[in-house]
């Protein structure tokens, strides 16, 4: 190489290194505005709550909605943390948890933000790691450790509705029905209302679960659950775009599904019909709920064959991605092979059930003939 070339080279690689020191010497935030637009801007983050986040440029603040956020880059953070919340935004988790682990919390010193960032990667990655049930990770210790960033320096962070939303789900994975509900009931108090429909429309879930497991409280929890789907379907009415017609498709499934456990079949099996119809046959997490709940409207009725044919749906079609639909599915079929005397047929459900869906609601029902 001549010499020429090397001054080049030089020079290529201090304008690098100058651009990649100066990128850390501020706080950066990557928004999108109300018209979807993609925005960034650079300054001091001066205030930050789980609902907005200030930041200064030139002694000017401006107040930055959390919701709107997708990225935050904080001065003198290492380059792992802006790689971690890349592979999050690629659903990368394990690699995320990864990145994240590769700095140590030594190397940060004493700086709180930079603490409370790796918290929040490491654990928030770690759980919705968990929840795809990566290799490796452990539900229970991502509880714990989401659980903990929540209580101590994530109680302001920029993403505590999301770290609360997916608590909410690790705690609901295990059953754990009141944790999901404390994390759904902060859920709500988003301000923003993709939030608060998907907070009331998990809530309902609960509700529908609770009455499954405790019969004699039923038919007061389905009440309750069908005026929550209710108001999540008032809610999704004012959400534009595909998540507004994702949330009523949940909405009124929901209401159909409390109409079947109510006892009012034709009503529900009129509703559920015309889900069925109305969304492709690809769209699994619908179609299993609503043949799920065309089976619960048959089962109320005793027609055993029909809601046989109706949970067998789910079973056979949609059982891939497993889930609780699909071992409430297995549940109900064993009951009704067994009003039907199929003997053998019952057992291989209740197998089934056991091996895959041991920690659920519908194993443990099984297990005491409730």
């Amino acid at each position: 190489m001549n010499n020429s070339k090397r001054i080049l080279l030089t020079m290529v690689l201090v304008l690098l290194a100058s651009s990649v020191a100066s990128a850390q010497t501020k706080d950066k935030v990557y928004w999108r505005d109300q018209q979807g637009k993609n925005q960034t801007i650079s300054g001091t983050i001066t205030g930050m709550t789980p609902v907005t986040l200030t930041i200064t440029k030139e002694d000017v603040p401006s107040q930055i909605s959390c919701a709107s956020i997708s990225k935050v880059v904080f001065k003198g953070e290492p380059k792992a943390f802006g790689d971690a919340l890349d592979l999050i935004a690629e659903a990368q988790y394990a690699d995320a948890v990864a990145a994240a682990s590769a700095v140590k919390v030594a190397e940060l010193g004493n700086s709180n933000t930079l603490l409370m960032q790796r918290d929040y990667l490491l654990n928030y990655a770690y759980g919705q790691s968990a929840m795809q049930g990566d290799g490796g990770t452990v539900i229970s210790t991502a509880t714990t450790g989401l659980s903990n960033f929540l209580g101590n320096r994530g109680r302001s962070h920029y993403a505590y509705y999301s770290c609360v939303k997916l608590l909410g789900d690790l705690y609901a994975m295990q059953s754990n029905l009141q944790g999901a509900k404390t994390c759904y009931g902060l859920y709500a108090n988003s301000p923003t209302p993709i939030d608060k429909m998907r907070a009331t429309l998990a809530l309902a879930d609960i509700a529908c679960t609770e009455a499954a497991k405790t019969p004699a409280n039923g038919r007061a929890l389905y009440t309750t659950a069908d005026g929550m789907y209710k108001k999540a379907l008032q809610i999704a009415a004012t959400i534009p775009g595909p998540e507004g017609m994702e949330a009523k498709t949940s909405a009124q499934l929901g209401i159909a599904f409390c109409l079947a456990a109510l006892g009012n079949t034709q009503a529900a099996e009129t509703a559920i019909n015309t889900i069925i119809k109305s969304n492709s046959a690809e769209n699994a997490a619908v179609q299993a709920k609503a043949y799920n709940a065309l089976g619960r409207a048959h089962y109320n009725a005793q027609a055993w064959k029909k809601a046989k044919l109706d949970y067998l749906q789910t079973h056979l079609l949609f059982a891939a991605g497993g889930g609780d639909l699909h071992a409430e599915a297995l549940y109900y079929l064993s009951l009704i092979c067994s009003r039907l005397q199929q003997v053998e047929e019952r057992t291989a459900y209740v197998q089934e059930l056991e091996k895959r869906y041991s920690r659920s609601i519908w194993a443990q029902k099984a297990r005491t003939g409730r």
